[in-house]
């Protein structure tokens, strides 16, 4: 399952194409400093290299709102993640992200009207594996044979899925399963408070792991079984990623198809991890119940990170008119950014 080389690293692969039914590419990534020119987003991209495990960062962003608006959402999301590797030079990760997500979302407003971009990261740094989100890209991790999705869709049919309401398998054929509940290019103040970047806590960084960011593209044409029966026979990251995407497309390829494989070499596992995780760790634990000040509200006003969603669905085959689902978020924290979840359902015959 380990490419050649024995030294700490990450090995690290890119394919993405437009797929076999779409005509443009919205579609874009960041590979460690390399993304694609807003002139070359339709070309077809294969990237292998080796990284020092060491500020590595790599994400997929998948644009939206027509063929030209998607496009340029996307691309300008990519080409600003060197921001986002400037900031982390003086601010902790969650917090350099918010700043970032803050900053890109407005100039994607401004510049791509109607479009819209979600985000899926990896950034591998001090023996951590850092993942956050927006949208429905996601972030995969096989670790000891298994593989586990770390991200939670940031979609209206995952918001129907937690209250019950819908099954998973239910939920990759339901009408609404493209339709996001968060992206960057957010544009009004409302909205803009919900543009919050999901942040898990770091990991430590485990020898032969792989990591699978990846747009809809690939999850809409394969299973999670799928994908870890895949990512389970093959022997590297080149191979994976190769195996995945043909699959994707052999599959139908209806939409744009983007994925980053990344296999984790750290043979020398407990002297090159443990202190640099247990700082990083450490330095986000002091402040992790407070809110960044720039993201407070005004005195009197609801606290940071405290919103409600409230989405209607037409059920005309269940006896029901309307189910309104509101979802209240709360407890956006400054080193995580995690979000707690209550939902509330209320049907009407209407």
């Amino acid at each position: 399952m380990m490419d050649g080389n024995k030294e700490a690293c990450v090995f690290a692969t890119l394919r993405s194409s437009k797929g076999r039914v779409r005509r443009n590419n919205e579609d874009a990534y960041y590979f460690n400093g390399a993304f694609p020119s807003l002139q070359k987003m339709d070309v077809e991209a294969s990237l292998s290299e080796k990284f020092p495990l060491c500020g590595a960062l790599f994400a997929v962003c998948d644009g939206m709102g027509g063929m030209q608006n998607g496009e340029l959402a996307s691309n300008l999301a990519a080409s600003r993640m060197h921001n986002l590797v400037g900031k982390m030079k003086g601010l902790n990760f969650p917090d350099a992200l918010h700043e970032w997500v803050s900053e890109t979302s407005l100039a994607v407003a401004q510049a791509a009207c109607g479009g819209g971009s979600t985000l899926a990261l990896v950034y591998v740094d001090a023996g951590c594996v850092r993942i956050a989100h927006i949208g429905d890209s996601r972030v995969y991790r096989l670790h000891d044979g298994a593989l586990t999705l770390l991200t939670r869709d940031h979609s209206k049919v995952q918001m129907l899925i937690d209250v019950g309401l819908l099954t998973p398998e239910q939920a990759r054929t339901h009408p609404h399963r493209h339709m996001i509940t968060r992206y960057l290019g957010m544009n009004n103040e409302e909205e803009t408070r919900t543009c919050l970047a999901s942040v898990d806590r770091p990991m430590p960084v485990m020898n032969t792991d792989r990591y699978l960011i990846c747009s809809d593209g690939v999850t809409d044409m394969l299973d999670d079984g799928q994908i870890e029966a895949l990512m389970l026979a093959a022997k590297t990251a080149d191979e994976c990623a190769n195996a995945v995407y043909h699959a994707a497309l052999e599959a139908g390829g209806e939409d744009n198809t983007t994925l980053i494989v990344l296999e984790i070499c750290a043979p020398d596992l407990d002297t090159f991890t443990s202190d640099a995780f247990n700082r990083a760790q450490n330095a986000e634990r002091l402040d992790r119940t407070e809110a960044p000040e720039s993201a407070k509200e005004p005195e009197g006003g609801p606290s940071f990170g405290t919103l409600r969603i409230v989405h209607e669905y037409d059920l005309p085959n269940s006896g029901h008119g309307k189910i309104t689902v509101t979802a209240e978020v709360s407890g956006i924290q400054r080193s995580c950014m995690s979000e707690h979840l209550r939902m509330e359902t209320r049907i009407s015959n209407h």
